[in-house]
């Protein structure tokens, strides 16, 4: 059974000092990517002139609560130097009109003549097993093979999948559909943080795990000269995507966005995660409790051996409401840019803060206890609380979830992410409300005998040239 996991936060020992680790996060962050920011953005942030509101954050009157973090600079030209996009006007809209008018939404991708946001040509393709370069479209005969976690350039690509592509200088065609796109190279709108390759989230009932939560568990960023900055990577089945961003679309139509977490997960780290619990739930009465009750143990919030994120077909994300987002233009292709988005907070005595914390580092963070956009825990909490239904089903039925309700637990705005994702053709997972996977990529990737064994390559992504 293929177990996601849950968000790693520091120990519950107050506010005040869940507030200190949200500040030492993104002191972290900004560290880390104060090249990207000198550049024009960091990840999935760009200077513009175009600013559009979305939904008015509500400033919070408690003093002790979380603060905004200062905006992108404005500049009247737009476009900062180095990051080799163009500004381009766009209409104003609300989350309210969004849905209504349409034409007050971020962007009409969907009218597009594209699978996605932005042309594959020019993206990042990984090769998730060994995979054949043949020297023709049609089949051909084999001229090179890629390693698992190889990283190679789409140069042309159709609908079918069917991709022309460069590896270590060689040139040739694969089928994208056994093969792993970069998310961030063709839907842009989405919030990308792979807190893995950070500082790991994933608590069990509040509690750290060991040499895990807060820890970098591996690397996930390298320069994207698509974007001109750096990036996460964070790649899918081909397949995937395709439902991935046809979730995303449907979000923005409603004013709100995917924040994805995870995507392609190692199998050492799986392992490591899966060892750090087991010896909590040995150990810890707290932690027992909170993964041993009915017919929930801990073999459902980690999974044993190897999961869906070792395999390529599985996310975990979020959802935000969006307040600002930006127009971009790349040749012939606007996008569009998150450069604000609101949270809910989830304070309690027992559950950690700050749902997303560190998700906007240069842009702001709006914590707004009057939206509701709550969700049952931060991420990667692994316990009962964070379970999508009442009781566990099999995770790779297309139909069983349906006949489940939903855990008292699971709010509003996570139903809401469920819809969208599910809407799509993604499946949810019981006991994480934030865990989705594509059966169909699953049938791809067990076939091709993808086991998670072997860390990404770096990006090497460029513009499209039209």
């Amino acid at each position: 059974m293929d177990e996601d996991q849950h968000r790693d936060r520091e120990k519950n020992t107050g506010k005040g000092s869940r507030r200190t680790k949200v500040r030492e996060i993104l002191e972290t962050l900004l560290i880390l990517l104060t090249a990207a920011l000198m550049g024009g953005g960091v990840y999935f942030l760009y200077k513009s002139n175009v600013y559009h509101d979305v939904k008015k954050p509500q400033q919070q009157s408690d003093p002790n609560a979380p603060h905004y973090a200062d905006a992108p600079e404005v500049t009247e030209e737009g476009n900062s130097q180095g990051t080799g996009t163009e500004d381009t006007s766009g209409t104003s809209g609300t989350a309210g009109t969004a849905a209504a008018a349409g034409e007050n939404s971020i962007l009409q991708y969907t009218s597009n003549d594209l699978p996605f946001e932005l042309p594959v040509s020019g993206a990042t393709g990984y090769a998730p097993c060994a995979i054949s370069i043949r020297d023709a479209q049609d089949a051909g005969n084999t001229i090179a093979s890629m390693a698992p976690g190889d990283a190679f350039e789409i140069l042309e690509g159709d609908d079918s999948g069917i991709w022309k592509i460069r590896c270590n200088g060689t040139e040739g065609w694969v089928d994208g559909n056994n093969c792993m796109i970069n998310l961030p190279d063709v839907i842009p709108s989405i919030i990308y943080y792979d807190s893995n390759s950070v500082s790991s989230l994933f608590l069990s009932s509040g509690i750290r795990l060991p040499d895990v939560t807060g820890e970098k568990l591996y690397s996930a960023s390298s320069h994207n000269a698509r974007f001109d900055t750096e990036q996460f990577n964070m790649p899918v089945f081909y397949g995937m995507a395709l439902k991935i961003y046809a979730a995303q679309q449907e979000a923005l139509q409603q004013g709100d966005c995917l924040m994805i977490y995870e995507s392609f997960r190692p199998y050492e780290t799986q392992m490591k995660v899966m060892s750090a619990l087991d010896t909590l739930d040995r150990t810890n009465s707290k932690v027992h409790a909170g993964i041993n009750s009915g017919s929930w143990n801990s073999s459902w919030f980690i999974a044993q051996s190897l999961s869906d994120h070792q395999r390529g077909v599985a996310i975990d994300t979020s959802l935000v409401h969006l307040t600002k987002w930006e127009k971009r233009k790349m040749g012939d292709h606007e996008y569009a840019v998150v450069t604000e988005c609101s949270l809910g907070d989830v304070y309690s005595d027992d559950i950690p803060t700050t749902h997303g914390d560190a998700a906007l580092v240069s842009g702001k963070i709006v914590y707004d206890k009057d939206q509701d956009c709550q969700m049952p825990t931060d991420i990667h909490e692994l316990s009962i609380r964070a379970c999508t239904f009442q009781y566990g089903v099999a995770s790779h039925s297309v139909t069983a979830w349906k006949s489940v309700k939903p855990a008292s637990t699971m709010t509003s705005f996570a139903l809401k992410l469920q819809k969208y994702c599910t809407d799509a053709g993604l499946t949810p997972l019981s006991s994480e409300w934030w865990h989705f996977g594509d059966l169909d990529a699953l049938s791809v990737s067990q076939t091709l005998g993808v086991n998670g064994s072997f860390a990404l390559k770096d990006n090497v992504s460029s513009k499209p040239e039209k």
